[in-house]
């Protein structure tokens, strides 16, 4: 779904993807996937030989709402593929990745360092969760659900932050901050998308 397909390139060749037989295409809206299925129909019949994967970023979403859209992929036999973390960036805020990609830096110090800008990005990751959750309530809404109660929403997402950070931060948001202070420790640009064994996504 990311019109920046750096990232998701790297963890595709980190898991074992033979990137000359790889086409990347982007898609417009994250929750529109009757392009990819009617593409997937013409794969099936044209070029059978050929495998769709379709990515997309978890988002917060409840896990049903992730159940029913890999469901309706698979149904079509279309593989999913939907974020461990809240967005494909958080693949790459992995002490050990950051290690490895970043030598002579510990993992011990990279932690520090992803910890710090877990903290300085807090508050804008509780605003994306509040957006993001109040998109899908409107959504919902729309289905014939009831109306989104912003106050609740706004309180269940901080009590969700606070409770585990590190998982629910924004990874993009995160990746900013970590990019300014990973320079300033290392005295380089620091290299993130560099491919490591620590990017396999073994679903994948």
């Amino acid at each position: 779904e990311d019109a920046d397909q750096r990232y998701i390139e790297s963890v595709l060749e980190s898991s074992g993807f033979p990137m000359e037989d790889v086409e990347i295409v982007s898609y417009p809206g994250c929750s529109q996937i009757e392009a990819a299925i009617v593409l997937g129909s013409f794969l099936r019949e044209k070029a059978p030989h050929i495998t769709l994967i379709v990515h997309r970023d978890r988002d917060y979403l409840p896990d049903d709402e992730i159940d029913k859209f890999t469901q309706r992929l698979k149904e079509k036999s279309i593989i999913p593929f939907v974020t461990v973390g809240n967005d494909i960036e958080s693949y790459f805020t992995k002490a050990e990745h950051l290690a490895a990609a970043n030598p002579p830096l510990s993992v011990v110090r990279a932690q520090e360092l992803l910890d710090q800008a877990v903290e300085a990005t807090s508050e804008k990751s509780k605003r994306a969760i509040i957006n993001l959750r109040t998109g899908q309530a409107f959504r919902e809404r729309n289905r014939g659900g009831s109306s989104p109660d912003h106050g609740q929403i706004a309180l269940d997402a901080v009590k969700d932050f606070e409770s585990s950070p590190h998982t629910m931060a924004r990874g993009d948001l995160v990746l900013g901050s970590l990019t300014a202070l990973l320079q300033q420790e290392i005295g380089q640009n620091p290299q993130i998308l560099r491919m490591t064994s620590h990017l396999d996504v073994p679903e994948l």
